[in-house]
């Protein structure tokens, strides 16, 4: 199995309120070892994709599309409204940011790239709450006549052989990896293109 090229991308979002919040985006699904500084000696980057790292770097990915949708809502609210919706779960803040783009001064094409974008985000979504509350079983698969590892549900340890369960395999990880790493860089792209002078709403 190829690999995309490592990329390591440490970038700087200055907020309205001029504060400097380091933003680092892990953006390969295979990297070598990184050190903070000589302090700080454990390892930010895998050696090689596993289980573990792979799991562990879908997670810290998705948390760094979510900093990016709160960058973008931080921008377009008050303190006032922004306190509230950050309290909102990830799905609540995704639907108040689809409002904006539906209704606000966006174009079509815009519009319809953002429509597009909520598309490909649920099933990463889903698969993120999914991952969170996983754990690794072996089932056989009587198809190939061999064990097969995935990450399942505890609550669906009954009907493990179900076919309404859902039994994530490695490579179905590692592809939605790459997935996960393209809707960041379209929010990315997003947030470049809406940037402006416009203040938040009263």
């Amino acid at each position: 199995m190829s690999f995309a090229p490592v990329e390591q991308v440490l970038r700087f979002h200055e907020s309205k309120t001029h504060r400097q919040r380091p933003l680092l985006h892990f953006t390969s699904t295979h990297a070598p070892t990184l050190y903070l500084s000589p302090m700080n000696s454990a390892p930010i980057l895998p050696a090689r994709l596993d289980w573990p790292s792979a799991i562990g770097l879908f997670i810290l990915n998705f948390g760094t599309l979510e900093f990016l949708t709160l960058t973008f809502l931080e921008s377009r609210q008050t303190p006032k409204q922004f306190e509230k919706t950050k309290e909102k779960s990830f799905q609540e803040r995704i639907g108040v940011i689809e409002k904006e783009v539906l209704t606000g001064r966006f174009s079509a094409a815009t519009r319809n790239d953002f429509r597009q974008f909520i598309v490909q985000l649920e099933p990463i979504r889903s698969l993120r709450n999914h991952l969170a509350h996983g754990y690794i079983l072996g089932r056989w698969d009587e198809a190939t006549a061999n064990i097969v590892i995935t990450l399942s549900k505890p609550r669906e340890m009954d009907v493990a052989y179900s076919s309404q369960s859902l039994h994530v395999e490695f490579r179905t990880l590692v592809k939605a990896l790459d997935q996960l790493k393209e809707l960041i860089e379209s929010f990315q792209r997003f947030l470049m293109m809406s940037a402006g002078p416009e203040s938040p709403r009263p």
